[in-house]
């Protein structure tokens, strides 16, 4: 069994209640990336390239306005949630990421994975603690861990958490599964695997939201050994009802191949809440999966694929193209040099999850979750003498909030946003 911050109590719970209270309690701090202001709060949205020791409204090398890269938790610490993955649970937030991140053929001490929780999505987060670190996968070439992804399965009241592990050299490409009764753990393996038989490096999973016994599995399925570009794929397969395992008896959903193919991926569905009762007929929706090409950790234009309407990810009908999706600097840094820069980059992000969520009047829209690895990369640039591993260390994370009028996508890029009224 791995690392779990904290006691347990006799029931084999640790010891979250005060902390949740604490949370709870708690008025928003300042600080960067999660809240600025109690009412209404707002969420900063760290993308350019100059982050670091720069204050709110000064000037990049990019000539773009820019606040510091690090988003800080309770303890004014530097959060450390790459690739990660967002739960909300019981009224509460669990955002789970990766700790320290790891550079290729290098290892920053003992991979893992933390655990933030808050009462909002705009904060103050409190960091929980490393909730599982690479001991739990009992082979000490497993030094890797990357995207963990978390899931709450009502069939048998568990937690279920995914996430690419692997060596430090990236052969070995399998996805390990955990399990906890609570949201924190602790958690216990239970396996690692090569899911239907595949590689898989790059992970993400989702709940379809109207079908809450069905969950899905996309993962970067390249064979890393061979040279043809045809090798590279990007799976979608349904899992088990315990949501432990790909389903065997369920071919895959969708595979995408070559170009098409695609890594750093999220899944989130466009036609609701409400969503139907078990039991009742279910209503028509899309759902949209976006990834970014193979760059490594370099941002590159996002790729996204949109379903036809159906009535579950299983509805047979389905099928997948190309959707009217862009990313948009406004009209205020329309003239700075770096503009179109930013657009090509992906607003220098690579996505890892998208979450949906209600403003002021309760209507729904989705934020789009991903990470800035280049803010460790320019630091680094202006810092040679810093530790080579540094680049990935210091990486942060973008915000955004959309939406999908008449089944179009654009994520603008925004210094600041306010969840309650998130396109004002």
């Amino acid at each position: 069994m791995g690392n779990s911050a904290g006691t347990c109590c006799s029931d084999g719970r640790p010891q979250v209640n005060e902390l949740i209270e604490e949370v709870q309690g708690a008025a928003p701090i300042t600080h960067v990336g999660s809240s600025i202001s109690p009412k209404p709060s707002s969420v900063k949205s760290c993308f350019f390239l100059d982050q670091l020791n720069c204050t709110e409204g000064s000037t990049g090398p990019l000539s773009l306005p820019c606040c510091q890269g690090f988003w800080r938790d309770t303890d004014s610490n530097p959060i450390e949630a790459h690739g990660g993955s967002m739960l909300q649970h019981e009224g509460m937030f669990y955002w789970y990421g990766e700790t320290t991140k790891n550079c290729w053929g290098t290892s920053v001490g003992v991979a893992g994975v933390n655990l933030y929780i808050s009462s909002s999505l705009t904060g103050p987060w409190q960091k929980y603690g490393q909730i599982i670190d690479a001991t739990i996968l009992g082979n000490p070439t497993l030094t890797v861990m990357e995207r963990p992804k978390v899931l709450y399965c009502k069939e048998n009241n568990t937690f279920v958490l995914w996430m690419h592990v692997d060596d430090a050299h990236y052969q070995t490409n399998r996805a390990a599964v955990c399990t906890a009764n609570f949201p924190e753990g602790p958690w216990s393996l239970v396996h690692v695997i090569a899911p239907g038989g595949k590689p898989s490096l790059d992970l993400t999973v989702f709940l379809d939201p109207l079908n809450n016994e069905c969950a899905v599995l996309a993962r970067d399925a390249r064979d890393i050994h061979a040279p043809s570009w045809s090798s590279r794929k990007t799976i979608l397969s349904k899992l088990t009802t315990d949501f432990k395992d790909v389903d065997p008896a369920c071919p895959p959903l969708c595979t995408w191949t070559g170009d098409d193919s695609f890594e750093g991926m999220a899944l989130f569905y466009e036609g609701g809440p409400p969503y139907p009762q078990k039991g009742q007929p279910a209503r028509n929706g899309a759902y949209w999966i976006i990834g970014s090409p193979r760059k490594g950790w370099t941002p590159s234009p996002l790729i996204a694929w949109r379903s036809t309407w159906g009535k579950t990810l299983l509805d047979q009908s389905n099928s997948w193209s190309r959707p009217n999706f862009s990313m948009s600097v406004p009209q205020s840094f329309s003239a700075a040099p770096a503009a179109q820069n930013m657009l090509e980059y992906a607003l220098n992000s690579q996505p890892n999850w998208v979450q949906q969520v209600q403003d002021g009047k309760g209507e729904n829209y989705f934020v789009y979750m991903g990470d800035n690895w280049i803010l460790g990369e320019y630091e680094y640039a202006t810092n040679p003498q810093d530790d080579p591993n540094a680049p990935l260390v210091k990486a942060s994370y973008v915000w955004l909030p959309f939406n999908t009028p008449e089944g179009k996508v654009d994520i603008e890029a925004r210094k600041e946003w306010d969840p309650a009224a998130p396109f004002a």
